[in-house]
């Protein structure tokens, strides 16, 4: 991942800061979406994207998101630019052999961080991190298989701004604290079969399609502490607070033969995004290597089903609710940095993720699988610049699904993913 960091407040640097946030803003605005643990994303950095999560060890800016208590062990300003590329194809196979696949596959997450000390003699670290955390986006064709009985695109955009503080308590407690402002789009569009709706003949109507779309706003917290055990041994916890988002928006229905459905109405939903409780040890083998030790718990047991509020459709089947019933689920990591040379360092990590979605609500645009992810890095340190890639191998489980609310969902999913991060480091 790379750092950006300042020894002094000078006039030069200023205009760094001027045009490297300006970078910023336009980068938050780059379509981030992938669909990975319910709507959670990958790691949020290309250190993260191998380390899995940093509970334990940091090292820079992007502990405003993996553990904000390390943020304390910072002693210079920085501010780091992030992006990551995920390549995630999934296949459906139907009960009846019909063999579908996504299209869109390539997605952009684009994740930012900042941090500067404040002095004091708690040692006080700021930070800020502008994040992707979560986002989903599935298209199939919209002749496949799906094209009634499934949107044929659903997509959700979340940007995180989450703006943090780490104070250093004594040599061996660190503690952080900061804000997570969600911003989220939702969209959704399905096509409709008129000509059953209205008990015609096939082919007598032409499809209209359902076209939805609403955004929000959400508030939350999060909390971290680590302890320094001794000089090799360090343990990580963290706590996120459930941020809830209310969407708001439009529903759009075309081509209505007549059917008492509006073609205009007000779309309001509310998505509750999970307590996640997390824990890291890490251990300093020797003065080149290092291994930590993560787990993570996430309630999503809270999101029981989509509801909707349709405005002049409600009452209509369109505005009925759309059970989902989501489990709790664990996330287990492990990684080793291993410091080859002055200036190069690689990295190596393995992470289990567990679906949260039980076979019977899963949905078509959310085929979320079990994964077994793979991870490489490297870093390069050179005076001012330091540049961080990494690359993960994301092995979805098989799935068969024969127990579904909706019998046109049963079949087989299966998916393999490639995600590629990179990141630069410049000292200012």
């Amino acid at each position: 991942m790379g750092v950006l960091y300042s020894r002094k407040l000078i006039t030069a640097g200023h205009r760094m800061s001027a045009v490297l946030w300006i970078t910023i803003l336009a980068v938050s605005l780059v379509t981030f979406e992938a669909t990975a643990d319910g709507f959670r994303n990958p790691p949020h950095s290309s250190v993260g994207t191998v380390r899995i999560s940093g509970k334990a060890y940091s090292g820079d800016a992007s502990a405003v998101t993996h553990n904000p208590a390390n943020l304390a062990e910072l002693n210079e300003k920085s501010a780091i630019i992030s992006n990551a590329a995920l390549y995630g194809p999934l296949e459906f196979e139907s009960t009846g052999g019909a063999k579908e696949g996504t299209r869109d596959n390539w997605v952009i997450l684009p994740n930012l961080f900042s941090a500067w000390p404040l002095g004091g003699e708690k040692e006080i670290v700021a930070g800020l991190g502008i994040t992707t955390p979560f986002g989903q986006s599935t298209r199939w064709n919209r002749t496949s298989a799906l094209q009634y009985s499934s949107p044929y695109f659903a997509g959700m955009k979340l940007i995180n701004f989450n703006p943090s503080l780490g104070l250093k308590f004594n040599d061996s407690i660190l503690f952080g604290l900061g804000l997570d402002i969600f911003y989220s789009e939702l969209t959704t569009h399905q096509l409709i079969n008129w000509d059953s709706a209205a008990m015609v003949p096939p082919g007598t109507l032409p499809d209209g399609r359902i076209r939805t779309e609403g955004d929000g706003i959400g508030h939350g917290y999060n909390l971290g502490l680590t302890w320094l055990i001794d000089e090799r041994q360090r343990i990580g916890l963290t706590y996120r607070s459930q941020v809830s988002v209310n969407y708001d928006g439009d529903f759009r229905v075309s081509n209505n033969p007549g059917l008492p459905i509006a073609s205009k109405s007000d779309f309001e939903t509310d998505i509750d995004f999970p307590v996640i409780l997390g824990i890291g040890y890490g251990l300093k083998i020797n003065d080149d290597i290092r291994i930590e030790v993560d787990a993570e718990w996430a309630e999503h047991s809270t999101f029981d089903k989509f509801s909707f509020d349709l405005g002049a459709n409600n009452g209509t089947p369109l505005a009925a609710p759309i059970r989902q019933d989501w489990k709790n689920n664990w996330t287990f990591g492990l990684s080793a940095d291993w410091q080859v040379s002055e200036l190069w360092m690689l990295r190596f990590g393995y992470l289990y993720v567990e679906s949260p979605i039980p076979d019977k609500t899963l949905l078509a645009v959310l085929p979320d699988l079990d994964r077994n992810v793979l991870s490489l890095g490297a870093e390069y340190v050179k005076d001012k610049h330091t540049v961080n890639v990494g690359y993960s191998y994301l092995l979805g489980d098989s799935r068969k699904v024969d127990d579904n609310q909706n019998p046109a969902f049963n079949g087989k999913y299966e998916g393999t993913s490639h995600m590629f991060a990179l990141s630069y480091n410049y000292s200012f």
